[in-house]
């Protein structure tokens, strides 16, 4: 009878651990599917916002002769602080803002920060606008730089820059027999590397996407 008890005890023990055992399983399972869920959120979210702004700028721009006041209302780096103010709501209510001392800082949904900017063409200041997104880790980075700009309906993609190193252009501008110059679409597995060795453009720790709009 003793013995018997015994051999019950231990298969119940036995048992236990084995539900511990799935239960730990099921558990890790869960919050991977989350922590992916919680991703794709996050990317296309950013990937909205990123939309947003480059059609808003687009939009402000296309009564100006340039992009150079509107960069700067929305930077809030405007010599008129009503300016910096009207730039303020023209910023998509999706990204998070904040005034530190007296500098503007504008949050995409990953975290990291956004800086707007121009870029001459042909000599003429201001004729290109820049959005970048930093602080990107390598997933984050080549999601966003694959971003199909084909059905946009007012920014005109020029270029994009990986860390500020690698170059993608249309091939009428650029050609990919050139160090660091590569025509798009833009490949994957050049962002993410194409050998085990190979970290990809999208290699590092804190990564940066800039795209630059006509």
């Amino acid at each position: 009878m003793i013995l018997s008890k015994k051999y019950e005890s231990g298969r119940s023990m036995v048992e236990m651990m084995g539900y511990m055992a799935v239960a730990i399983v099921l558990t890790a399972s869960v919050g991977q599917l989350v922590y992916k869920a919680f991703g794709d959120y996050k990317f296309s979210k950013a990937n909205i916002q990123l939309t947003e702004l480059a059609n808003t700028i687009s939009r402000a721009g296309a009564i100006e002769p340039d992009y150079d006041s509107i960069v700067a209302m929305m930077s809030g780096t405007s010599a008129r602080e009503s300016d910096n103010q009207e730039g303020l709501k023209m910023i998509p209510s999706s990204f998070r803002v904040r005034d530190v001392g007296g500098a503007r800082q504008i949050f995409h949904a990953f975290g990291g920060q956004v800086t707007l900017g121009t870029a001459p063409e042909t000599g003429t200041n201001g004729a290109k606008f820049s959005i970048t997104f930093s602080s990107l880790d390598t997933r984050q980075c080549a999601d966003l730089a694959m971003k199909d700009w084909s059905k946009n309906k007012y920014a005109n993609l020029d270029s994009i820059v990986i860390n500020d190193t690698y170059h993608w252009y249309w091939p009428i501008y650029g050609t990919d027999e050139n160090a660091n110059i590569f025509t798009f679409p833009v490949e994957r597995k050049k962002l993410v590397g194409e050998t085990a060795a190979d970290a990809g453009q999208c290699g590092q720790t804190v990564n940066t996407v800039q795209w630059f709009f006509y």
